[in-house]
Protein backbone atom coordinates (compact mmCIF):
# COMPACT_ATOMS: atom_id res chain seq x y z
CA UNK A 1 0.00 0.00 0.00
CA UNK A 2 1.62 3.43 -1.21
CA UNK A 3 1.46 6.47 0.81
CA UNK A 4 1.16 10.12 -0.32
CA UNK A 5 1.74 12.93 1.79
CA UNK A 6 1.00 10.82 4.83
CA UNK A 7 -1.72 9.58 3.38
CA UNK A 8 -2.43 5.83 2.63
CA UNK A 9 -3.08 6.04 -1.33
CA UNK A 10 -6.47 4.18 -0.94
CA UNK A 11 -8.04 6.63 1.18
CA UNK A 12 -6.83 9.44 -1.03
CA UNK A 13 -8.47 7.62 -4.37
CA UNK A 14 -11.85 7.29 -1.89
CA UNK A 15 -11.97 10.74 -1.05
CA UNK A 16 -11.70 11.62 -4.72
CA UNK A 17 -14.02 8.91 -5.68
CA UNK A 18 -17.15 10.54 -3.55
CA UNK A 19 -16.06 14.13 -5.10
CA UNK A 20 -16.63 12.71 -8.42
CA UNK A 21 -20.32 10.99 -7.11
CA UNK A 22 -20.99 14.58 -6.24
CA UNK A 23 -20.37 16.40 -9.34
CA UNK A 24 -22.21 13.71 -12.04
CA UNK A 25 -23.69 15.66 -14.12
CA UNK A 26 -22.41 19.12 -13.44
CA UNK A 27 -20.70 21.61 -15.04
CA UNK A 28 -17.50 22.44 -12.97
CA UNK A 29 -17.37 25.76 -14.99
CA UNK A 30 -20.99 26.14 -13.60
CA UNK A 31 -19.47 25.34 -9.85
CA UNK A 32 -16.16 26.93 -10.02
CA UNK A 33 -17.09 30.92 -11.48
CA UNK A 34 -14.21 31.56 -9.07
CA UNK A 35 -11.62 28.87 -10.36
CA UNK A 36 -8.37 30.51 -12.47
CA UNK A 37 -8.65 29.74 -15.94
CA UNK A 38 -5.90 27.73 -17.53
CA UNK A 39 -5.38 26.97 -21.36
CA UNK A 40 -4.79 23.38 -21.72
CA UNK A 41 -3.27 21.21 -25.31
CA UNK A 42 -4.41 17.56 -26.01
CA UNK A 43 -1.78 15.51 -25.83
CA UNK A 44 -3.67 12.39 -27.32
CA UNK A 45 -4.85 13.90 -30.41
CA UNK A 46 -6.38 11.01 -32.16
CA UNK A 47 -9.46 9.63 -29.96
CA UNK A 48 -12.15 6.77 -31.57
CA UNK A 49 -15.39 6.08 -29.79
CA UNK A 50 -14.67 3.71 -26.73
CA UNK A 51 -12.61 3.33 -23.65
CA UNK A 52 -8.66 4.61 -24.32
CA UNK A 53 -6.44 6.45 -22.26
CA UNK A 54 -6.76 10.78 -22.60
CA UNK A 55 -2.99 13.09 -21.61
CA UNK A 56 -3.64 16.51 -21.53
CA UNK A 57 -1.00 18.94 -20.46
CA UNK A 58 -1.70 22.26 -18.95
CA UNK A 59 0.09 25.77 -21.48
CA UNK A 60 1.28 27.26 -18.05
CA UNK A 61 4.94 28.54 -17.28
CA UNK A 62 6.92 25.60 -16.97
CA UNK A 63 8.16 25.98 -13.22
CA UNK A 64 4.57 26.48 -11.87
CA UNK A 65 3.61 24.04 -9.23
CA UNK A 66 0.83 21.11 -10.44
CA UNK A 67 -1.34 19.14 -8.74
CA UNK A 68 -1.00 15.64 -8.25
CA UNK A 69 -4.39 14.75 -10.48
CA UNK A 70 -7.55 16.63 -11.38
CA UNK A 71 -10.77 15.46 -12.56
CA UNK A 72 -11.56 14.86 -15.87
CA UNK A 73 -14.58 15.11 -17.51
CA UNK A 74 -15.99 14.27 -21.19
CA UNK A 75 -19.17 15.31 -22.57
CA UNK A 76 -20.80 15.84 -25.56
CA UNK A 77 -20.45 19.06 -27.21
CA UNK A 78 -24.20 18.59 -28.27
CA UNK A 79 -26.06 18.96 -25.01
CA UNK A 80 -23.12 19.39 -22.39
CA UNK A 81 -24.21 16.08 -20.79
CA UNK A 82 -21.67 14.87 -18.66
CA UNK A 83 -21.06 11.09 -19.89
CA UNK A 84 -17.34 9.86 -17.81
CA UNK A 85 -15.30 11.80 -15.59
CA UNK A 86 -12.04 9.79 -14.03
CA UNK A 87 -9.40 11.22 -11.79
CA UNK A 88 -6.50 12.40 -14.09
CA UNK A 89 -3.08 11.68 -12.73
CA UNK A 90 -0.06 14.18 -13.29
CA UNK A 91 2.68 12.36 -14.35
CA UNK A 92 6.45 14.75 -14.90
CA UNK A 93 8.11 14.08 -17.96
CA UNK A 94 11.30 12.98 -17.28
CA UNK A 95 13.34 16.20 -18.57
CA UNK A 96 12.45 20.18 -17.83
CA UNK A 97 9.52 20.69 -15.44
CA UNK A 98 6.56 19.84 -17.59
CA UNK A 99 4.73 16.58 -17.09
CA UNK A 100 1.07 15.58 -18.22
CA UNK A 101 -2.82 14.43 -16.77
CA UNK A 102 -3.78 10.83 -17.68
CA UNK A 103 -6.86 8.68 -17.25
CA UNK A 104 -8.74 6.36 -19.27
CA UNK A 105 -12.00 8.09 -20.63
CA UNK A 106 -14.69 6.59 -22.37
CA UNK A 107 -16.37 8.18 -25.19
CA UNK A 108 -19.83 6.64 -26.35
CA UNK A 109 -20.09 8.31 -29.67
CA UNK A 110 -18.27 9.69 -32.45
CA UNK A 111 -18.45 13.79 -33.12
CA UNK A 112 -17.81 16.79 -31.19
CA UNK A 113 -16.91 16.08 -27.67
CA UNK A 114 -15.61 18.63 -24.66
CA UNK A 115 -13.28 18.25 -21.80
CA UNK A 116 -13.18 20.09 -18.54
CA UNK A 117 -10.31 19.41 -16.51
CA UNK A 118 -10.67 20.76 -12.67
CA UNK A 119 -8.01 20.64 -9.95
CA UNK A 120 -5.98 22.08 -6.95
CA UNK A 121 -2.65 23.94 -6.31
CA UNK A 122 -2.32 24.81 -2.50
CA UNK A 123 -6.15 25.54 -2.28
CA UNK A 124 -6.44 27.59 -5.49
CA UNK A 125 -8.96 26.00 -8.00
CA UNK A 126 -8.00 25.92 -11.46
CA UNK A 127 -9.65 24.65 -14.49
CA UNK A 128 -9.84 24.57 -18.20
CA UNK A 129 -11.69 23.35 -20.90
CA UNK A 130 -11.11 21.95 -24.48
CA UNK A 131 -13.00 20.65 -27.75
CA UNK A 132 -12.33 17.69 -29.46
CA UNK A 133 -13.44 15.69 -32.22
CA UNK A 134 -13.72 12.30 -31.80
CA UNK A 135 -13.67 9.52 -34.67
CA UNK A 136 -16.01 6.37 -35.59
CA UNK A 137 -12.12 4.19 -35.63
CA UNK A 138 -8.66 5.06 -35.96
CA UNK A 139 -6.80 3.32 -37.97
CA UNK A 140 -4.18 2.63 -35.97
CA UNK A 141 -4.36 -1.03 -34.25
CA UNK A 142 -6.14 -0.59 -30.96
CA UNK A 143 -6.70 -2.63 -27.45
CA UNK A 144 -8.15 -5.93 -27.64
CA UNK A 145 -6.96 -6.41 -31.63
CA UNK A 146 -3.95 -8.54 -32.55
CA UNK A 147 -1.47 -5.82 -34.72
CA UNK A 148 0.70 -6.56 -38.25
CA UNK A 149 3.26 -8.84 -38.01
CA UNK A 150 5.25 -6.97 -39.48
CA UNK A 151 9.25 -7.51 -40.38
CA UNK A 152 10.98 -5.25 -38.97
CA UNK A 153 15.22 -4.72 -39.85
CA UNK A 154 17.22 -5.96 -36.64
CA UNK A 155 20.82 -5.90 -35.68
CA UNK A 156 21.07 -9.91 -35.82
CA UNK A 157 20.59 -9.73 -39.82
CA UNK A 158 24.16 -7.74 -39.17
CA UNK A 159 22.71 -4.44 -40.34
CA UNK A 160 24.45 -1.13 -39.17
CA UNK A 161 22.99 0.19 -35.76
CA UNK A 162 22.84 3.69 -37.68
CA UNK A 163 20.49 2.00 -40.57
CA UNK A 164 17.95 1.48 -37.94
CA UNK A 165 17.43 4.51 -36.01
CA UNK A 166 18.34 8.42 -35.89
CA UNK A 167 18.86 7.70 -31.99
CA UNK A 168 22.46 9.74 -31.47
CA UNK A 169 22.97 7.05 -28.66
CA UNK A 170 21.10 4.43 -29.77
CA UNK A 171 20.17 0.85 -27.25
CA UNK A 172 21.19 -2.30 -29.55
CA UNK A 173 18.81 -4.61 -27.41
CA UNK A 174 16.14 -2.63 -28.66
CA UNK A 175 16.67 -3.95 -32.22
CA UNK A 176 17.67 -7.99 -31.67
CA UNK A 177 14.00 -8.87 -32.86
CA UNK A 178 11.68 -8.26 -35.42
CA UNK A 179 7.93 -7.09 -34.54
CA UNK A 180 7.06 -10.17 -36.66
CA UNK A 181 8.98 -12.56 -34.75
CA UNK A 182 7.95 -10.73 -31.04
CA UNK A 183 4.24 -11.38 -32.16
CA UNK A 184 5.09 -14.98 -33.12
CA UNK A 185 6.54 -15.77 -29.48
CA UNK A 186 4.75 -15.91 -25.88
CA UNK A 187 6.35 -13.03 -24.60
CA UNK A 188 4.78 -10.02 -24.15
CA UNK A 189 5.76 -7.25 -25.96
CA UNK A 190 6.56 -3.46 -25.95
CA UNK A 191 6.93 -1.74 -29.21
CA UNK A 192 7.87 1.96 -29.40
CA UNK A 193 7.43 4.07 -33.09
CA UNK A 194 9.61 7.11 -32.78
CA UNK A 195 12.33 9.21 -34.52
CA UNK A 196 14.26 10.84 -32.17
CA UNK A 197 16.56 12.36 -34.68
CA UNK A 198 13.16 14.15 -36.77
CA UNK A 199 10.48 14.03 -34.42
CA UNK A 200 8.54 17.48 -34.64
CA UNK A 201 8.09 16.80 -30.62
CA UNK A 202 10.83 17.04 -28.34
CA UNK A 203 9.26 13.99 -26.31
CA UNK A 204 10.79 11.00 -29.05
CA UNK A 205 13.96 10.73 -28.05
CA UNK A 206 13.42 10.08 -23.85
CA UNK A 207 10.11 7.87 -25.47
CA UNK A 208 12.94 5.88 -26.62
CA UNK A 209 15.05 5.95 -23.90
CA UNK A 210 12.35 5.06 -21.26
CA UNK A 211 12.04 2.15 -23.50
CA UNK A 212 15.30 1.04 -22.00
CA UNK A 213 14.61 1.59 -19.20
CA UNK A 214 11.80 -0.73 -18.93
CA UNK A 215 13.60 -3.24 -20.57
CA UNK A 216 16.12 -3.24 -17.54
CA UNK A 217 13.05 -3.25 -14.93
CA UNK A 218 11.51 -6.33 -16.85
CA UNK A 219 15.01 -8.38 -18.19
CA UNK A 220 13.90 -11.31 -20.60
CA UNK A 221 10.33 -10.77 -19.30
CA UNK A 222 8.85 -9.07 -22.73
CA UNK A 223 10.46 -8.21 -26.17
CA UNK A 224 11.05 -4.52 -26.29
CA UNK A 225 11.19 -3.16 -29.95
CA UNK A 226 12.45 0.92 -30.93
CA UNK A 227 10.68 1.20 -35.00
CA UNK A 228 12.17 4.02 -36.77
CA UNK A 229 9.64 5.88 -38.02
CA UNK A 230 11.78 6.05 -41.52
CA UNK A 231 13.33 3.77 -43.48
CA UNK A 232 16.57 5.29 -44.47
CA UNK A 233 17.93 7.21 -41.50
CA UNK A 234 21.39 6.97 -42.79
CA UNK A 235 20.92 8.74 -45.81
CA UNK A 236 18.62 11.46 -44.50
CA UNK A 237 21.72 13.70 -43.78
CA UNK A 238 19.15 16.96 -43.59
CA UNK A 239 17.49 16.69 -46.09
CA UNK A 240 13.87 16.16 -45.27
CA UNK A 241 12.75 15.55 -48.83
CA UNK A 242 14.26 12.15 -48.98
CA UNK A 243 12.55 10.95 -45.58
CA UNK A 244 11.18 7.77 -46.68
CA UNK A 245 8.50 6.17 -43.86
CA UNK A 246 9.15 2.72 -42.87
CA UNK A 247 6.69 -0.63 -43.93
CA UNK A 248 5.93 -1.01 -40.44
CA UNK A 249 5.24 2.69 -40.32
CA UNK A 250 2.57 2.03 -42.87
CA UNK A 251 1.18 -1.35 -42.09
CA UNK A 252 0.25 -0.24 -38.85
CA UNK A 253 -1.94 3.22 -40.18
CA UNK A 254 -0.20 5.69 -38.79
CA UNK A 255 0.46 7.86 -42.17
CA UNK A 256 -3.47 7.90 -42.49
CA UNK A 257 -4.01 9.67 -39.16
CA UNK A 258 -4.94 13.25 -40.03
CA UNK A 259 -2.47 16.12 -39.50
CA UNK A 260 0.27 13.38 -38.22
CA UNK A 261 3.78 13.58 -38.74
CA UNK A 262 6.15 12.11 -36.72
CA UNK A 263 4.84 11.56 -33.13
CA UNK A 264 5.47 8.88 -30.99
CA UNK A 265 3.07 5.54 -30.32
CA UNK A 266 3.88 3.11 -27.40
CA UNK A 267 1.80 -0.62 -27.84
CA UNK A 268 2.02 -2.64 -24.80
CA UNK A 269 1.12 -6.34 -26.55
CA UNK A 270 0.13 -9.63 -24.24
CA UNK A 271 1.73 -12.86 -25.07
CA UNK A 272 -0.86 -13.99 -27.32
CA UNK A 273 -0.43 -11.16 -29.87
CA UNK A 274 -3.14 -9.04 -28.66
CA UNK A 275 -2.68 -4.98 -28.01
CA UNK A 276 -3.73 -4.56 -23.95
CA UNK A 277 -2.93 -0.73 -23.83
CA UNK A 278 -1.44 1.90 -26.79
CA UNK A 279 -0.18 5.40 -25.21
CA UNK A 280 -0.51 8.18 -28.24
CA UNK A 281 2.54 11.01 -27.26
CA UNK A 282 5.06 10.59 -24.25
CA UNK A 283 4.27 8.09 -21.72
CA UNK A 284 6.34 7.81 -18.64
CA UNK A 285 8.32 5.13 -17.20
CA UNK A 286 5.60 4.94 -14.43
CA UNK A 287 2.53 4.28 -16.41
CA UNK A 288 4.39 1.69 -18.78
CA UNK A 289 5.54 -0.28 -15.87
CA UNK A 290 1.94 -0.26 -14.67
CA UNK A 291 0.95 -1.68 -18.16
CA UNK A 292 3.36 -3.95 -19.15
CA UNK A 293 3.89 -5.60 -15.02
CA UNK A 294 0.13 -6.21 -15.22
CA UNK A 295 0.08 -7.93 -19.23
CA UNK A 296 3.43 -10.23 -17.45
CA UNK A 297 1.39 -10.52 -13.88
CA UNK A 298 -1.55 -11.79 -16.18
CA UNK A 299 0.80 -14.62 -18.36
Amino acid sequence: MSYIGGIKSNYLAGFLSIILAATIGCNIFDNQRDAELVDIILVTKNLQVGQQRVSLLLNVDSGKEQASSGVLSAHSAADRTVIDKQIAEYHRWPYGMRGAYSTDMNFIQPGPWELEIQFDVGGDVHAGRLKLNVAEKLPVPSPGHRPPQTTTPTLVEDKEIALLTTDYSPDPELYQISIKEALQDDKPDVIVFASPGFCTSPTCGPQVDTLSMLNKLYPHEANFIHVEIYDNPSEIQGDLEKLVFADAVEDWGFTQLPGWINESWTFVIDGDGVINQCFEGFVTLEELDHALGSVVKAQ
